[in-house]
């Protein structure tokens, strides 16, 4: 249904395909940017932690690592935000002009925690406090 509650007009088939194959596309590529970011910052752990094995006490290459770790996880977290409200306008778009999909959606069970809202947030923010945590002991 519309905003003003009339069911939507049906798409043709050809743009109907491009609306699954964008929602398609939009998922892949929210979860490829979280799998980058998780590889990029398991390379910079297995960097720190061989900076810290050969100089116990904390070095200025140990804290500059950390702190490229924290920034990225930011960028990660805003990456992620960004991406997940935009899957959130491209799977409402979905739901409104596919109709299957649409009953997909409503009769599959819920949990509470959103999938797609522990990868853009909780991942990210717990890399940071890694990194604040190695930071602070370090």
């Amino acid at each position: 249904m519309d905003p003003e509650g009339r069911s939507p007009e049906p798409l043709p088939n050809e743009a109907a395909s491009r609306v699954w194959s964008h929602l398609l596309h939009e998922d892949n590529m929210f979860m490829q940017r979280g799998n980058f970011f998780i590889v990029a910052q398991s390379m910079l752990i297995v960097a720190y932690s061989a900076l810290v094995v050969q100089m116990p006490i904390a070095s200025l290459s140990g804290h500059a690592v950390a702190v490229f770790g924290v920034l990225l996880a930011i960028v990660w977290l805003y990456v992620g935000h960004r991406h997940r409200r935009y899957l959130q306008h491209v799977d409402r778009r979905a739901r409104h002009y596919l109709s299957e999909y649409a009953a997909t959606q409503g009769d599959r069970p819920r949990s509470p925690l959103s999938t797609t809202a522990l990868l853009a947030y909780m991942l990210p923010s717990l890399t940071v406090l890694v990194w604040v945590t190695l930071l602070i002991m370090g």
